[in-house]
């Protein structure tokens, strides 16, 4: 998307459709504004981040103001925003409480509440995004006290602890995703 179109659209102009809890994927439309008729979907797969659109943009497969704006529309939507401010208990519960919920309206009526199976998706999504940082901190601190070994620990590492350090210190790489020399 050109930043001329990215000016001229915010995540608000979004609307939120639903959830499906068993697949994490939130999906919101907007009302295209070269077709009256049309209306475009975007879906965002909270699980791993995949998003797909229908509008006549990504068919021809560019990257479209849907896209780009759907993350930031699910993260401001209300069910992030108090996701967002539990604490690590109160949002374990909140994800429990809403995986009850929507269990006991499945069995009883054959499909869960909106609000419910909403809130049970944010929790995961929030849930997920707190231990995605959670494992990047604990990585960077195993790199940095890797790096800050002095050559000779390195040798007493491998040769006393079977290279343990070293292992958490490929490990740690590949959380973040980098290449430091060993």
């Amino acid at each position: 998307m050109s930043s001329t179109t990215a000016a001229l659209h915010t995540p608000s102009e979004l609307t939120f459709i639903g959830a499906d809890e068993q697949t994490g994927i939130v999906v919101f439309q907007a009302a295209s504004s070269h077709d009256a008729e049309r209306v475009n979907t975007v879906a965002l797969d909270t699980t791993n981040g995949a998003i797909i659109c229908d509008c006549t943009g990504a068919e021809f497969g560019r990257v479209c103001w849907h896209q780009d704006h759907v993350v930031a529309a699910w993260e401001q939507g209300p069910a992030m925003q108090a996701a967002r401010w539990l604490t690590e208990v109160a949002l374990l519960n909140q994800g429990h409480k809403a995986a009850q919920m929507v269990k006991v309206y499945r069995e009883r009526c054959g499909r869960p509440l909106g609000d419910d199976v909403t809130a049970l998706v944010a929790a995961r999504s929030e849930w997920r995004r707190r231990a995605a940082r959670a494992a990047a901190e604990a990585a960077y601190a195993v790199v940095r006290e890797w790096e800050g070994l002095s050559h000779s620990d390195r040798h007493i590492d491998l040769h006393f602890d079977g290279g343990r350090g070293e292992r958490e210190y490929l490990a740690a790489q590949d959380v973040l995703g980098t290449q430091h020399a060993a």
